[in-house]
């Protein structure tokens, strides 16, 4: 096969085909790849390919530098993601690239195959258009030079081409002979006297016709050539137009051409096409290397055997093949192949007829495409799939609101068909909660204004359900920056919102759990300080009422001083039962058996016109608390709700076993799960509203005006946590109150109550006691109560002077009375650095409140003596008997 019969194969197939050197730049490109990117064959040369291609950078995962780089034919599917610059007109291409070697089997550079492999976007309409900007870009801007001769030869006119070519301003060459400006001189005279005779005959040899010449340039340099030229009859005369082409690069790129006929071939024998030639009586004249590795035939094999037969042994396909090998149809067709050894080859197949009557025929195997495109169909229905089962709802609509699509999910958010709404698209804002219409129009608008809107609002479904709903969508711009369509996702936060708003309400219960634990830890302070007054009114109020006949005016006098302080001690235990800081000794009790002992002490606070209905629990499990802590309870609740009913009414007592869940736990904050014996206490009094039911537990907030201290429901609240239980509180104005608490179930056995026996107040016989007080008014009352029971006093304002007086102490003693709370260190901390000195003392601990040094959590140790302040004398007397006789 000569060159020519090459070139022409190559020119004219069907596909782009790009021969690219080392350095990627494009030697050469067919007809079809010049039409595809624009740019005309001299102009194509030398350039990058991307470049070509209109992009600012190379190609992610270019073939072609993938062949150059190693060696091996490479293929990628290249689209505009993650390019530079794609233009708008381009599409996504199959490229295959193969390197091309010289005999030496250098790499000389590489073929590119390039197929577009998704339609162009209204491609005929973009080429008219770009065509259209060619003409008129040409018709303004004539690239060639265009020059007007005179019927003297004169030049008449010199476009702005003709000066960039040749190198002469218009001025400088009008009314110039043409010949003296353009020829070279050993052509000058030939050529003045083909104008001559043009001028009598009208005729000549570049008159209609393309000839090639030589032209000089300004500076003395030589070019070549192309001009034609046409006579134009100007009044009696007649001109010449002459359009010249510099033909340099064109020169140039032939005589590449020629020096790169092994280039061809190596194109031709490497291209991943399979090309064969035949003549029309279908006799092989060519196959190249593709075709021969792929069907396991040589040429000369082929010759020698009916290579149509082998490879379609179906008659019937045979013939189907033969005809469309026949055909001049600039198409491509898929065919099977049978290779040597039986495997099918999937491929498609185009032909060329050449001018000689034989028939090129050029081949791709599509395996890879047909594997790739069949899990590109694989991967659609995934996704199709994937939005189907979404239970978000994916719309889209033109921009006059039709709808175009919406999935199933719009179904089962709105409870609306998808066919309903592209029958009527104002469904979506009718469905629209009365409430929030304004939220969904202004989305609407912001979503014209801005290109993007986000909103949430409720939805009324045609079965009367209320959903909330989060509404996102954007605007879809085609090339020109214009909005074509708008689209976006809806989710259903119906839950969502309900747990917003299950936040919110636990958290309301949060900061009123903190603010009652702050207001807890304030009144335990001021019950702790007002405990050491209180012990020194008490104690010395005692100690004057004793030195007293009960006959004296005095003693009746202090009498009333000492129940105020009694009253006002009493206040402080409240103070300190809310805050959790009293003092308990807890014990294993039958719940229904304490409440049952209080039944007629309550029947005589709340008086006879409210019945008690008491209705005990079957099996109770024991709990483990302090006697004194439920009495409280009980008095306090049914104080409240005596003032609950003013008047005739009931009051119902409830016990109960009950276990706690999870669920339950979730929904109040404030409660726990396991096993609880509950407390219930309801009355039918006036009832609460949700204000008053926020605050109830609050120290000192009353509704009784001045006849309420406020502390009762506080220390009840604090009996409760102290106990580890919690309380719920269920009321309504005018339907009653219920207080349901709920204490921890002991796992263990009931021990009853046991009577405190009457006894006369112990005394003591000379013991010795060291008193630590660091508050003097306490610590003289503590001196002078101690004597008076008759023991032997040594004391100390602090932890350092009384460990140096134990330590400077000759003889025995037998017990040390300390505060809790002091400077230095703590009361336990003094025990036993005194406990080192002399290990046969005996301890005791008062304080105003309960600390962690002597007590866990207000429970007070195994073993520890202690006295409640403020101090009172007889509890004082047995504290000290019992220290001294404990083991």
């Amino acid at each position: 096969m000569n060159d020519k019969t090459i070139a022409y194969i190559l020119e004219n197939v069907p596909a782009m085909i790009a021969f690219h050197d080392t350095e990627q730049n494009i030697v050469w490109g067919n007809r079809d790849y010049r039409d595809a990117c624009g740019i005309d064959a001299d102009q194509l040369a030398g350039k990058k390919c991307w470049i070509a291609w209109g992009l600012s950078k190379p190609c992610q995962n270019c073939p072609v530098k993938v062949a150059l780089n190693t060696g091996k034919s490479a293929e990628a599917v290249i689209t505009r993601e993650g390019q530079g610059h794609w233009p708008e007109n381009q599409g996504a291409w199959h490229v295959r690239a193969t390197p091309a070697t010289d005999d030496q089997g250098n790499i000389i550079g590489a073929i590119a195959l390039a197929f577009e492999i998704t339609k162009r976007k209204s491609r005929e309409k973009i080429r008219l258009e770009e065509a259209q900007d060619r003409f008129r870009a040409i018709a303004e801007n004539a690239l060639d030079a265009i020059v007007l001769i005179d019927e003297e030869g004169k030049v008449v006119y010199w476009n702005p081409a003709a000066e960039k070519m040749f190198g002469y301003h218009a001025a400088e060459v009008m009314g110039k002979d043409v010949h003296a400006v353009l020829m070279p001189e050993e052509y000058q005279e030939r050529f003045k006297k083909g104008f001559e005779e043009f001028r009598k005959t009208g005729k000549g040899p570049a008159v209609g016709k393309v000839i090639e010449l030589t032209a000089k340039l300004k500076p003395g340099t030589k070019i070549p050539i192309e001009i034609s030229v046409a006579p134009i009859r100007i009044g009696e005369n007649v001109w010449v137009c002459a359009i010249i082409r510099d033909i340099s690069a064109r020169k140039r790129l032939i005589e590449d051409l020629q020096q790169t006929r092994d280039l061809l071939q190596a194109v031709l024998d490497n291209i991943p096409l399979m090309i064969k030639m035949y003549d029309p009586d279908g006799r092989i004249l060519l196959l190249n290397k593709t075709f021969e590795n792929l069907i396991g035939w040589s040429k000369e094999e082929a010759e020698k055997v009916d290579l149509m037969q082998e490879i379609y042994p179906d008659p019937a396909y045979r013939q189907k093949a033969w005809k469309f090998m026949r055909s001049t149809a600039r198409e491509w067709r898929e065919f099977s192949i049978k290779t040597k050894n039986g495997d099918i080859v999937e491929s498609v197949w185009t032909n060329i007829r050449l001018p000689d009557g034989n028939q090129i025929g050029i081949g791709m195997d599509i395996r890879d495409l047909l594997a790739k495109d069949n899990a590109l169909k694989e991967s659609q229905k995934r996704f199709d799939l994937l939005v189907s089962r979404l239970n978000d709802v994916i719309w889209s609509a033109k921009m006059n609101g039709s709808i175009i699509e919406a999935n199933h999910a719009f179904e089962t958010v709105y409870g609306i068909s998808e066919e309903d709404l592209k029958r009527n698209p104002g469904l979506w804002l009718e469905v629209v909660h009365p409430e929030d219409r304004r939220i969904a129009e202004d989305s609407a608008r912001q979503l014209r204004n801005t290109g993007l809107a986000e909103a949430e609002y409720r939805i009324v479904r045609p079965d009367g359900e209320v959903r909330w709903i989060r509404d996102r969508k954007s605007l879809i711009y085609n090339e020109k920056g214009q909005p074509k369509q708008m689209g976006g996702i809806i989710n259903d936060i119906t839950e969502l919102k309900k747990k917003e708003e299950e936040k919110e309400r636990l958290q309301k219960q949060l900061i009123q759990a903190q603010k009652m634990e702050a207001v807890g830890r304030l009144a335990g302070g001021v019950a702790h300080d007002f405990n050491n007054m209180l012990s020194i009114i008490l104690g010395f109020t005692q100690l004057a009422m004793m030195r007293l006949e009960r006959s004296d005016p005095i003693y009746a006098e202090l009498e009333e001083i000492y129940r105020a302080g009694e009253r006002s001690a009493s206040l402080t235990r409240q103070l300190l039962a809310f805050a959790r800081q009293q003092t308990i000794i807890p014990e294993v009790l039958d719940l229904n058996a304490c409440v049952a002992e209080m039944l007629k002490m309550l029947q005589r606070l709340i008086g006879e016109d409210i019945e008690i209905a008491w209705k005990p629990g079957t099996n109770v499990w024991p709990v483990k608390m302090d006697p004194s802590q439920v009495d409280q309870i009980l008095a306090n609740l049914a104080v409240n709700a005596r003032d609950a009913i003013k008047s005739v009414g009931k009051l119902t007592l409830e016990t109960e076993n009950v276990v706690i869940d999870e669920k339950y736990c979730a929904r109040y904050s404030y409660s726990k799960p396991g096993e609880f014996v509950m407390l219930a206490v309801s009355d039918s009094g006036c009832g609460m509203d949700q204000g008053t039911l926020e605050r109830i537990f609050e120290p000192f907030f009353t509704t009784k005006g001045q006849n309420g201290t406020g502390l009762g429901l506080a220390t009840v609240y604090g009996i409760v946590k102290q106990n580890h239980g919690f309380i719920n509180v269920y009321s309504e104005p005018g339907q009653g109150t219920t207080f349901k608490i709920y204490l921890p179930r002991f796992a263990g056995t009931i021990r009853g109550k046991t009577a405190e026996q009457h006894q006369d107040l112990p005394r003591g016989k000379g013991e010795t006691v060291l008193v630590v007080e660091d508050e003097p008014q306490i610590l003289n009352f503590c001196k002078k109560t101690l004597e008076y029971l008759g023991y032997r006093v040594i004391e100390a304002t602090n932890p350092m002077e009384a460990i140096t007086l134990a330590e400077k102490h000759s003889g025995k003693i037998d017990l040390l009375l300390t505060d809790v709370i002091m400077p230095e260190m703590n009361g336990r901390e003094l025990a036993t650095q005194i406990h080192s000195i002399n290990p046969n003392i005996k301890p005791i601990f008062m304080s105003g409140y309960t600390s962690n040094v002597i007590a866990h959590h207000g429970v007070l140790d195994e073993g520890i003596v202690f006295v409640q302040k403020p101090l009172e004398l007889n509890n004082l007397a047995k504290k000290m008997r019992k220290a001294l006789t404990q083991k």
